[in-house]
Formats: C-alpha cells, sequence, structure tokens
C-alpha cells in the first residue's frame, strides 16, 4: 500500500522513501518495457546496494536498452511458449468457465492450428483467445478464424502478432470499432478514466440508443466487452466496475495505425494531415502548426501537452476554423481564456476546460444548444453565464479545487440550471435555498454533489433528493467546509440505485435510512459528530465494499459484529480522536482486503480479532501511537500481523515522511 500524498513528492522525496524502504530488504524490482538508455541513471540512487541478494530485472525490446543496462552475460533473451504452456494459456481463456470442456476431433484441431499460428507469442495467444471465447464452438467457426490467419500470414508485410491483433480488431462488432479506436487517441502508458471516455464516445455519436437505458449506460457495456476481449487493460475497480484502463503498447501501435489509414484520427507530434477528421495533440509546439489552418472539416480537438503559444493558436484557430467540432477537449492546457467565437461551434456537444487557467467564460457560451458535457473542474472560472438555453446538457462539472479532501464550489452558481432536463451530473453545485428546491426537477440525475447546505435548507435538499429515482451517487457537503450541521433524516424515499453516498457535515446521529440501502457499494462519512456506534446500522449493507469513517465518529469503541460487513473490501478509520478499542469478531468482515487506521491517536492497540480476517492483505496505518507500534514490532500484536502480506506504518512530521514496514 502506497503512503498517502505520495502523488504531490518530488523525486528527491520519492527515491529517499524507496532507499529507506528497501535499505534492509532483500529485494526483487521489475521495470517493463524500458526504452530510455540513460534510465538506470537516473533511479538507481533508489535502489540501496545492501549485499542481501537482491534482483532487479529489465524486460524490452530493444537490443541496444539491453547491452546499456548490463553485460552481455546477464542479458536474458525471453524464449516463446511451447506448444504445452500455449494451449494452456490458450484454453484458460477461450473455456473459461468450462473446467470440464470436452472438443470434437475436427474443432480441437481448429483450436490447435489457431495455437501453433501463434507462435508463443503470449500476446497474441490471449488477444486470439479471447476473440475465441466470443465466437459458437463450431468447427466451421472457428476454421474460419484458421483461414483468415492463413492469409495474414502470407502477407509477409505484417508481422505476425499484428496480424492476430488485427484480425481481433476485424472481429469487433461495428458497433465497438469506433470506440476502440478512439482509445488510440490518448498518449501511451495513458490512463483512461471510464466516466471520460464515455462521455466522450457520446458525444462522438458512437452510441446507439437502447430502450430502457441511458446512452451512458450502453457506453458502459460497450466498454467491459473490450476490456473482456483484452483489447483494453482494467488498471482499477469502483463500485464493481472499471474505473481506469489503458492500451497495451503493442495494441495501441495497431489501432494508432488503423487510425491513420482510414484518417479517423490523426496524433499530432510531428506534421498534420488535412483529411483527418479527429485530431489529438500529444506533443506541439509552434514549430508544426502548419497545415492546421487547412482542416476545416475537424471533428474532435484532444489537447494532452502544448507550449503556451501553441495553445493560444490552437484555440484561436478551433472557434474560427473548425466549425463542424464536436469535441473541443482542453483538459490542462495553459489557456487562460477562451473566444467568444467558440458560440458559433453550433455542433459541439463535448467542452472540457478541466484544469484550466480560464477565469471567464463568453456569454456566447448559451448558444451551444447541442453540448451534452461541459467540465470545468478544477479550472479558475470565477462566475458563470447563464445556462438556460443548454437543454440538452446532461454532464456538468463545477468543483474549483480541493482543500484537505475537501471540495470547494465554485464563487457563484449557474442560472437557470434547472432547464436542463436531461442533466445527469451535477457535480460541484453551491447549496441556496433556490437551488435544493429547484434541483428535485432534475430527475434524471445519476449523481448529484451538492455543497455548502445549510442546515435550514436540508429538509427541502431530502424533498428533491426523494423524487431523483435513477440516483446512483450522492455528495453531499455543508457549509463552512463540511463541519456544520447537516440533517438528512427526512429524505422519506430512499434512491433504489443508489450506489456511493459521502456525507460530510454534523449529523450527530446516523440518518435511519442509511442501513436500507440495498445498492450501495461506498459509504463515506466525516465530520459526523456520531455519538452511537454506526456499524449497528450498517453492518447488514448487502454489498457495501468500502466503508469511511473520518472524524465521523466520537466514541471510544466499535465493533463488527458477527456475520456483519459481508461484502467490505476496504475499511478507512480516520482520526476517530476517541477511539481506544476495535473489536472485529469472528466471522465479521470476511471479504476484506485492506484496513486503514489513521490518526487515531488514543488506539493504543490493534483491532482485536483482526486474526480472523483470513483475506486481508494490506494493513496501512499512519501517525499512529508509538506503543501500538511497539507491540507490533515484537509485543502481543506481532503474531496477528504475520499472515498480512504488506504491514505499513507512514509517520508525516515536520514535513518529513518516515516509512516503517513490518512484513
Amino acid at each position: 500500500m502506497l503512503p498517502q500524498g505520495i502523488d504531490a513528492m518530488d523525486k528527491r522525496r520519492l527515491v529517499q522513501i524507496l532507499h529507506q524502504h528497501l535499505q534492509l530488504k532483500r529485494y526483487l524490482i521489475v521495470f517493463d518495457d524500458v526504452w530510455n538508455n540513460n534510465v538506470w541513471e537516473e533511479i538507481q540512487g533508489a535502489f540501496p546496494d545492501n549485499t542481501h541478494g537482491s534482483i532487479i530485472i529489465f524486460t524490452t525490446r530493444n537490443r541496444d536498452t539491453a547491452t546499456s543496462l548490463a553485460s552481455r552475460d546477464r542479458i536474458f533473451r525471453i524464449q516463446r511458449l511451447n506448444h504445452r504452456e500455449a494451449w494452456t494459456l490458450f484454453s484458460s481463456i477461450a473455456f473459461r468457465g468450462d473446467d470440464k470442456v470436452k472438443l470434437d476431433q475436427e474443432l480441437e484441431e481448429a483450436a490447435i492450428a489457431i495455437v501453433e499460428k501463434c507462435e508463443g507469442l503470449p500476446l497474441a495467444i490471449v488477444t486470439i483467445a479471447s476473440v475465441m471465447y466470443s465466437k459458437e464452438r463450431s468447427a466451421a467457426e472457428w476454421n474460419n478464424v484458421v483461414h483468415g490467419l492463413n492469409w495474414m500470414f502470407d502477407n509477409q508485410k505484417l508481422e505476425k502478432l499484428s496480424n492476430i491483433l488485427m484480425l481481433s480488431f476485424y472481429d469487433l462488432p461495428y458497433y465497438l470499432k469506433n470506440c476502440f479506436l478512439y482509445c488510440s487517441a490518448f498518449p501511451e502508458y495513458y490512463s483512461i478514466k471510464r466516466k471520460r471516455i464515455i462521455r466522450l464516445w457520446v458525444a462522438e455519436g458512437f452510441v446507439e440508443e437502447s430502450e430502457g437505458m441511458t446512452m451512458e449506460e450502453i457506453a458502459e457495456e460497450y466498454l467491459k466487452e473490450l476490456v473482456q476481449r483484452s483489447m483494453l487493460v482494467a488498471q482499477a475497480h469502483d463500485c464493481g466496475r472499471v474505473k481506469q484502463f489503458r492500451m497495451h503498447d503493442v495494441v495501441r501501435n495497431i489501432a494508432v495505425s488503423i487510425s491513420k489509414k482510414q484518417n479517423f484520427f490523426m496524433m499530432l507530434e510531428s506534421r498534420t494531415t488535412a483529411k483527418a477528421r479527429r485530431l489529438s495533440v500529444i506533443k506541439a509546439n509552434n514549430f508544426i502548426q502548419k497545415g492546421l489552418g487547412d482542416m476545416t472539416h475537424l471533428r474532435s480537438l484532444l489537447v494532452f501537452e502544448m507550449d503556451d503559444f501553441f495553445s493560444r493558436s490552437l484555440i484561436a484557430k478551433s472557434a474560427l476554423r473548425f466549425r463542424l467540432l464536436r469535441v473541443l477537449d482542453l483538459q490542462n492546457a495553459p489557456i487562460q481564456g477562451i473566444p467568444d467565437a467558440v458560440g458559433d461551434l453550433f455542433n459541439l456537444r463535448y467542452l472540457s476546460l478541466r484544469g484550466t487557467k480560464v477565469r471567464m467564460l463568453p456569454k456566447s457560451l448559451a448558444s451551444l444548444q447541442n453540448l451534452l458535457t461541459l467540465d470545468l473542474k478544477f479550472s479558475s472560472i470565477e462566475e458563470l453565464p447563464s445556462l438556460r438555453k443548454l437543454q440538452n446538457l446532461r454532464h456538468l462539472f463545477l468543483i474549483s479545487s480541493v482543500e484537505d479532501g475537501i471540495w470547494v464550489p465554485m464563487k457563484s452558481n449557474p442560472r437557470e440550471i434547472w432547464a436542463s432536463k436531461d442533466l445527469q451530473t451535477l457535480e460541484g453545485i453551491m447549496s441556496s435555498k433556490e437551488i435544493v428546491r429547484q434541483v428535485g426537477n432534475l430527475t434524471q440525475l445519476r449523481s448529484l454533489s451538492i455543497l455548502e447546505v445549510k442546515e435550514s435548507d436540508a429538509p427541502e435538499l431530502c424533498a428533491s433528493i426523494s423524487k431523483m429515482t435513477f440516483l446512483t451517487h450522492l455528495k453531499v457537503q455543508a457549509k463552512s467546509k463540511g463541519v456544520g450541521s447537516l440533517k438528512m433524516e427526512p429524505l422519506h424515499y430512499l434512491p433504489f440505485f443508489l450506489q456511493k453516498l459521502i456525507l460530510r457535515g454534523n449529523l450527530k446521529s446516523l440518518p435511519r435510512w442509511c442501513g436500507s440501502l440495498p445498492s450501495l457499494r461506498v459509504l463515506s462519512l466525516r465530520s459526523s459528530g456520531l455519538r452511537e456506534d454506526p456499524l449497528r446500522s450498517l453492518q447488514q449493507l448487502p454489498v457495501l465494499e468500502y466503508l469511511v469513517l473520518h472524524k465521523a465518529y466520537d466514541g471510544k469503541k466499535l465493533c463488527f459484529q458477527v456475520n456483519s460487513f459481508p461484502s467490505l473490501k476496504k475499511l478507512s478509520l480516520i482520526e476517530l480522536s476517541q477511539l481506544n478499542q476495535v473489536t472485529m469478531k469472528k466471522g465479521a468482515m470476511q471479504s476484506l482486503r485492506s484496513l486503514s487506521l489513521v490518526r487515531c491517536g488514543e488506539l493504543e492497540t490493534l483491532p482485536q480479532g483482526i486474526e480472523s480476517l483470513t483475506k486481508l492483505e494490506h494493513l496501512y496505518l499512519e501517525d499512529m501511537p508509538e506503543d501500538l507500534l511497539e507491540r507490533m514490532r515484537e509485543g502481543e500484536d506481532h503474531q496477528k500481523i504475520k499472515d498480512i502480506d504488506s504491514v505499513m506504518h507512514c509517520s508525516k512530521r515536520d514535513d518529513k515522511v518516515k516509512m516503517e514496514y513490518f512484513t
């Protein structure tokens, strides 16, 4: 488990922490797919030469890189899988879920022929096996694939692995092809967030409508299918769903090649083409602008890295010349404003200014009647124009910043937001008497985050929430940055589909309805001022996977009863200042994999019964009492943690971070 705040640490501190962690250990480190010949010089300070028999492995597809990292006798050239290994890998995917698979002779011969065509290449085997898993188990169907591979391998211009991946692409249903190619617009190794790509697909018109489902829900099914086919690699999961993903670099190379041939997407790195319908700015400066002015039929523009001069020029061209734009994604671009002419982009469906320095939005923005997504999160915008005419708007993001985990809203709210009847996401709206009343008209909302809620406005807000029958994500933050009083008891109708609930404010007592949410997967309570043990009300939530109690409970004892929290995988107890005893009875939390104890100053022993958590893999502690740590080092609690894969304590004092590892 990583220490908190690691994302904000500079290189020197990261090197210091890693070196300290490894100093007394025998370690194995693997660096995968290295291309930089100088990489070892840049990172070797993090790895102590402690004579404990440690091993560092680099993998690379570049022979020059290999020889620059090690002498020839230390270079191991990976051999391809033999037939038995290849067949085992293929079968585990193509026939997954069928432990006793039986194949007739003709089908088995076809399967063996497919495996042989892969010539022991693991990625090729995984990819083609995923294709075969989705096909009917008939000899005719599988022989068609064999014949297709024969034709492709006769073409000497293409490498064999590329051919396998090409076949996987051509085997995709028509509705997935564009969605897959679109992912190649993101830079190599880029972690693509699920919700972002879904909104982009919808804006591009790639998603077909289906009765009873929103286009976003259909797009999520598309994403699942691409992951199941091994075309995309899932990286993290949230509420049981893929949270973010990436493309394997070899798969991405194929997708980029196809995109260029079809003029589907062009990557702006060195040159442009006037025929491209979509443009991805991976890395650009003012020396490679030629040709942009001719791209008058451009439909999509995604920006990932560019300098100030180029950004100003590109944004001006976008508004004045690219009149067919449907997507304008300027996330984190170094811009401070956008021209009035953006209001002339009649076809624009997706506009992201997330992370930019833009302070003012032009009034012409109100003319974008086809806009589906407006993302202003973490921008510098101070005032918003009326959004009354944006009646097709589906997703609106308004968070200004995050301070110590508390969301800060923009200084003003958009006017007449309730005119957007199709709104599904409203993130970061600042509460007022009018807002809490009118938000009840947004009955299609799936996700609502409302901030600075006054105690007097809470009953009206609860009445509005009761009308949101499709709500899956709800965040309510009280005034005074989440420490004011928050009365949520008057909520009479419970959104049946609610999966994620975040309440920040002084509840004093837990609303009774919190324990009656059948679909709830994530619950976070902060600054709640609870006097009674909240676990009694929550313990039977059937699918709850993640529970956070942050300054939420003022009592001294917490008890997890027998058979409580059957689905809980992650538990965080943070800054519970009075807590001095945690009991976990046998049979409680039998799915728990991660436990965090952070700044609980009175808790001097590990939870009683922690050893009964048979699936616990990670125990993270931060700024915990020294008495507790001593018991873990050599005392009574040492035996309790011996079977946990990762146990670490992080101490943060005087701007210094000290890590201690127990397993």
